[in-house]
């Protein structure tokens, strides 16, 4: 659940006050959903533009995004979610995680070096990411005083 911060603001329009509330951090399916409904009303990029900064806040998206999303929902896109993006698949496997991991409860002394030496089909910056993002290992105690480096 995401909390949503509101400020007011007096807005004085034609001798009439009104009080305009101001969202912040809306979910991008809010805002494509904003766009698809004043779009079906006819209402032009530019202008859904206007009223989306006025109460989202200046970066909610630009007049180029707002047009691209008005021609996509007016050419009959009903879907105001992400699509599912095709990318380079990742090389992080549960299988190398628990081989990784093996390899340091073997030895709790090890080094970045020596566990991408046993592991080589992947990359030191993998290995690294692996160790310390999706295991969750940290260094916790310093080399012992006689083979420090001086």
């Amino acid at each position: 659940m995401q909390l949503v911060q509101r400020t007011f603001s007096r807005c004085e329009c034609n001798g009439i006050v009104t009080m305009k509330a101001q969202i912040s951090n809306p979910a991008d399916c809010e805002v494509r959903g904003v766009i698809w409904f004043l779009q079906a009303e006819n209402v032009r990029p530019s202008e859904i533009q206007r009223r989306l900064v006025a109460v989202y806040g200046e970066h909610v998206m630009n007049v180029a995004s707002v047009r691209k999303w008005c021609t996509l929902f007016r050419n009959g896109r009903t879907d105001v979610h992400d699509a599912e993006r095709s990318g380079r698949p990742s090389v992080i496997t549960d299988a190398l995680k628990q081989k990784m991991n093996r390899i340091i409860r073997e030895n709790r002394h090890f080094t970045i070096s020596e566990v991408y030496e046993q592991c080589l089909e992947v990359s030191r910056t993998v290995v690294y990411e692996i160790v310390t993002e999706h295991l969750q290992y940290r260094k916790i105690a310093r080399r012992p005083s006689s083979t420090r480096r001086k």
